[in-house]
């Protein structure tokens, strides 16, 4: 176990010691990557440094632009999923339509079809609406992925007849059905969701390769791919900031992605 985990947790703490290390040890190290030769990896820094810390956050805008272009397709993606996805799991769940069955294995099927066999009906439909080389490129695919839907169904499936019965028998309308029982019911499906797309879509990057030119609209990967090898600690350091925000959205969720319930 101790190994397995060591395997799993040396990569992030690989990157995080080497973003105190300074340019040119890091350089040294890279040469490893290219003829096999340099200096071995050391398990710590020699001279541990927080410049590129400082430069990051004091001298690089680009990193800022990344970040909230990052942060700007994330959120967006994230708060429309919510919006669409909802209610039509709430249909499918409830609803009493004879199609809906047939509906929604075409949703899985949809799910499971990689970004490569959607990437050109993707991209003829958005060169068709005129959304190319911007975010929206990224942010309406995602909005209407059909992951949501897979994750919340169950659990409203899951919401008992009789609550709904009785619901009914109150006065209770289909808004409120769905507002005070069926969204409480399905919160621990919508935080799994929320949780594993935020950081499906904080670290995505082939669709911002296959839709936008544009640099400027460019997201935090893209932009850790671009520093330079002469500046190997701004990648590092990046990297480790990138981190951040997705590692303590884990562990506001944490519970629901182990337990899967409240």
């Amino acid at each position: 176990m101790l190994a397995v985990l060591w395997v799993c947790v040396y990569p992030i703490f690989f990157v995080w010691i080497g973003s105190f290390a300074g340019d040119s040890e890091i350089a040294g190290y890279l040469r490893i990557l290219e003829r096999d030769v340099g200096n071995r990896w050391a398990l710590f820094p020699n001279y541990i440094t927080l410049e590129g810390y400082a430069q990051i956050l004091l001298d690089t805008p680009e990193f800022f632009v990344a970040f909230w272009n990052s942060a700007k397709i994330t959120c967006a993606v994230v708060l429309g999923q919510l919006a669409v996805n909802l209610p039509i799991s709430w249909w499918f769940a409830q609803s009493g339509c004879k199609g809906k069955d047939l509906i929604y294995k075409i949703y899985i099927v949809l799910m499971i079809l990689p970004f490569v066999v959607l990437m050109l009906p993707e991209y003829l439909a958005l060169k068709r609406f005129g959304l190319l080389d911007s975010l929206w490129s990224v942010i309406l695919p995602g909005i209407f992925s059909p992951f949501p839907v897979f994750v919340m169904v169950p659990y409203m499936k899951a919401v008992p007849k009789t609550l709904l019965e009785a619901a009914e028998l109150d006065g209770a309308g289909g808004m409120a059905l769905f507002l005070r029982i069926g969204i409480p019911y399905a919160l621990p499906g919508i935080v799994v969701s929320v949780i594993l797309n935020f950081i499906e879509y904080w670290g995505s990057m082939e669709q911002i390769l296959a839709f936008v030119e544009n640099k400027a609209l460019w997201p935090l990967p893209l932009y850790s791919l671009s520093i330079t090898l002469d500046k190997g600690n701004l990648s590092f350091v990046a990297a480790v900031m990138a981190m951040v925000i997705p590692a303590y959205v884990i562990l506001l969720g944490y519970h629901y992605l182990e337990t899967g319930w409240k």
